[in-house]
């Protein structure tokens, strides 16, 4: 079983070098989509850690309600990483 998956694999393999050199376009197509995908996903994670971070400060914040330099800080900080 193992030996047939390693099989394959290699076919696969061979194939992707024929293809790359005969139309190398098609494998930087290929990487370029791949990449793209990554960084919409990386974004989305991006976004969500802003999300909770942004939750987290706004707790924080609330939890010093008479410390104005304190939350002038986290807001700060806050749109330096933003």
């Amino acid at each position: 079983m193992i030996d047939a998956a390693r099989h394959m694999e290699c076919y696969f393999l061979k194939k992707r070098l024929e293809i790359a050199k005969e139309k190398p376009e098609l494998i930087v197509k290929d990487d370029t989509n791949e990449l793209r995908s990554e960084l919409v996903r990386k974004d989305e994670l991006l976004k969500k850690n802003f999300e909770k971070m942004n939750y987290w400060l706004s707790i924080l914040a609330e939890s010093t309600p008479g410390n104005k330099l304190c939350k002038s800080i986290i807001i700060n900080w806050y749109n330096t990483v933003v």
